[in-house]
């Protein structure tokens, strides 16, 4: 393992998943990225569109996931963020050379409904690398 992705959305699920990503990045001893998609809109399979999320509040909670996962012990933590859909942001990055990505099963929290289940499950059936569904 030489490279670690983590999706980060600030919620239960997602804290799930970074810890996760934490321990691996400790054991492999390598770094791990934290990424927050953060879309103009969002559009749930029932047609309703979801509060905007701007780029500050995006970039914060990147910035939450990576100081976390330092305090936790991991060194090298780099911060991203994506004005990409979740999955589509997660696939394009997994592409850059990423050994793992890790996402959550379901993000119900402050950045809601970024990283859902859906996501997880379309991050699986895209990228060429290992993914792991943190639950």
């Amino acid at each position: 393992m030489r490279r670690i992705l983590v999706g980060y959305d600030g919620s239960e699920a997602a804290d799930h998943a970074l810890g996760r990503a934490v321990e691996l990045a400790r054991v492999f001893d390598c770094p791990l990225t934290v990424l927050t998609a953060a879309v103009d809109r969002f559009v749930r399979e029932d047609g309703v569109v979801t509060p905007a999320v701007d780029e500050e509040r995006g970039q914060a909670t990147a910035e939450q996931g990576a100081l976390r996962a330092r305090e936790l012990g991991v060194r090298d933590v780099e911060v991203r963020l994506s004005l990409e859909a979740p999955d589509d942001a997660l696939v394009l990055a997994a592409g850059e050379g990423y050994d793992l990505v890790v996402v959550g099963h379901r993000g119900l929290g402050a950045l809601q409904e970024l990283f859902l289940g859906s996501t997880a499950k379309a991050v699986v059936d895209r990228v060429q690398c290992s993914v792991l569904v943190v639950r």
